[in-house]
């Protein structure tokens, strides 16, 4: 599984946010884009997730466009839902009445791999800004996607969770690649 990005190029009126930018990203990889503020790294993930207007090319190979997930540095989601129930929509399909017990329990899993799961009752208007960043990782996790693009993940975070955040990204992307077409739900829920 490959993301290929060719000659990649997003533009703002005129301005130029980001210029022929060539890249692949394999199966288990982790890249880092680094750069100032304003020199394009959002608008480049945006544009590799589909969600940004570009020139060049986005390709992804063995995996569909709609299995990439994105999480932007803040989502501005206050949304009057608790956590588990902003988690859980990672995993729907379809909106339902009802939602399978496997399906709540595969969201408290997620909460709990990321130290969160004491939040699941809570409104995410409520809780803090790293908290709801958590709260969408643990989302992505639960859609089961092909790959992660996060835009700044530990931005809100304290020192402590950012770095357990970073321990989890880097047991994901080692055990990605051994575990198959499930592998990043099959990590995510083992821990390495």
């Amino acid at each position: 599984m490959r993301l290929l990005l060719e000659d990649i190029g997003v533009a703002y009126r005129g301005f130029a946010a980001v210029r022929g930018v060539s890249m692949e990203i394999r199966r288990g990889e982790i890249v880092a884009l680094l750069g100032p503020n304003g020199s394009g790294k959002s608008s480049l993930l945006r544009a590799a997730a589909g969600l940004q207007r570009h020139s060049g090319s986005v390709r992804q190979e063995g995996f569909l466009p709609q299995q990439t997930a994105f999480m932007p540095q803040d989502n501005g989601c206050r949304a009057a839902l608790t956590v588990l129930e902003t988690v859980l929509l990672g995993r729907l399909r379809s909106l339902a009445m009802r939602v399978p017990d496997g399906e709540v329990a595969r969201a408290a899993a997620a909460l709990a791999r990321l130290g969160i799961a004491a939040l699941a009752p809570r409104l995410l208007a409520e809780i803090s800004g790293g908290q709801r960043q958590l709260v969408f990782l643990a989302q992505l996790l639960c859609a089961e996607p092909a790959a992660l693009l996060l835009d700044e993940p530990t931005s809100a975070l304290d020192l402590r969770n950012a770095l357990e955040l970073l321990r989890l990204l880097q047991r994901l992307a080692e055990l990605w690649p051994k575990l198959g077409d499930g592998g990043l739900r099959e990590a995510a829920y083992r821990g390495g």
